[in-house]
């Protein structure tokens, strides 16, 4: 099989399996199928030669990805997982640099505006103050859970995989540096940024600590929530939509607990370089793309407080 003359199917398998050595299986499982459901799809042959590609082609490519009634987020997804299958193709020689760059372009992201952007769903501070207030004694983990994942800005992997000993209750901080998938597999962090500490407030570092005491972990290494750090994420939606209801909420998606930390940070004065630290972002490019709706409100009366 000559280099140049390689068919699409065998270009997707090639790059699949390298990617399956370096990417985290949820990642790795989302890759494939954005590249079985759109991109083999909509070429429909397989034993199209790559070297084949036009940009007419790719142009239309893009315009039925641009028509799905999918989100933006899900539609850059497909773009970018193209352009690294034609990247690869490139770098292995199965494509010439000037071809794969003509198609590259015709893959650019859509952008998000302030419009979409806005849809971002999160609690103001009082929302989620009416959410914890919900739960006694009887669910004293998971509201210690929520708070947790609240102030520490955390993803649902990072705060199942959390042990006692990645609490510094000296220098009120939880240090971030492994997560679990729902299969129970623990690993590093979502990016490299991801793995650092994060500051947490005096209030809940006291509680935590109380609540220790109470239910005295057998050793540090110990996971906080969850003994075998295994639970159905169905579960831990299905309690906080529990308590939703109970507080009279619109539901939000567990990753909006997230977002409502970025949002309190921004409204009460932070600048993007400390919200970005605290949520791990790669850049504070990364936190002005996705919250840059909400900055414009924190600049409000600026000039005048430097008169």
């Amino acid at each position: 099989m000559k280099r140049e003359k390689i068919k699409i199917g065998e270009l997707a398998r090639l790059y699949l399996e390298e990617m399956k050595l370096t990417y985290k299986k949820l990642t790795y499982e989302e890759r494939v199928t954005v590249i079985n459901k759109y991109f083999l799809n909509f070429f429909c042959k397989e034993d199209k030669a790559v070297n084949g590609f036009t940009i007419d082609e790719m142009s239309e490519f893009r315009k039925y990805v641009s028509s799905l009634e999918v989100s933006v987020s899900r539609k850059n997804l497909i773009f970018s997982t193209t352009r690294r299958l034609l990247t690869f193709a490139e770098e292995n020689e199965y494509l010439d640099f000037v071809t794969s760059e003509k198609l590259i372009k015709c893959l650019r992201s859509i952008r998000k505006d302030k419009e979409i952007s806005s849809k971002l769903c999160f609690w103001t501070n009082e929302q989620f103050d009416s959410f914890i207030k919900t739960f006694d004694k009887k669910d004293q983990k998971w509201k210690y859970y929520f708070l947790l994942t609240y102030w520490g800005a955390l993803r649902m992997g990072e705060i199942n995989a959390l042990t006692w000993e990645d609490i510094d209750f000296n220098n009120h901080s939880v240090f971030i540096n492994k997560s679990v998938d729902r299969d129970g597999v623990i690993s590093s962090p979502k990016t490299k940024s991801s793995k650092a500490s994060v500051d947490l407030p005096t209030f809940l570092v006291k509680e935590l600590n109380k609540w220790k005491q109470s239910v005295k972990p057998e050793k540090d290494s110990d996971f906080i929530f969850f003994n075998n750090h295994i639970v159905a994420r169905t579960s831990i939606r299905r309690m906080m939509l529990k308590h939703e209801k109970l507080a009279s909420l619109d539901p939000i998606k567990f990753h909006g607990l997230r977002h409502s930390m970025a949002s309190r940070m921004i409204n009460q004065g932070c600048n993007p370089l400390l919200v970005s630290k605290h949520l791990r972002h790669a850049s504070t490019q990364q936190t002005l793309d996705t919250y840059s709706h909400l900055f414009p409100s924190a600049t409000s009366g600026l000039m005048d407080r430097l008169v």
